[in-house]
């Protein structure tokens, strides 16, 4: 998982996947890479849209850029 190099580990994440099926073994590898707050949605975006029916979900980037003195 290359793409865990680019994301600070001190923010909380929160995953989320189709059914909730995959997200928890990636939620286990960021805690034992050193992230410190990683959440999974339980029941993936399926749950999400049976309990919540059409309330949107909105996602963005995150741009990090190093600072330079």
């Amino acid at each position: 998982m290359i793409w865990l190099e680019h994301l600070p580990k001190e923010f909380p994440i929160v995953l989320y996947d189709t059914n909730g099926k995959g997200a928890g073994s990636v939620a286990e590898a960021m805690l034992a890479a050193g992230f410190l707050d990683v959440q999974v949605l339980v029941g993936g975006f399926q749950e999400w849209t049976r309990v919540y029916g059409n309330r949107m979900v909105t996602t963005f980037d995150v741009v990090f850029l190093p600072i330079l003195d």
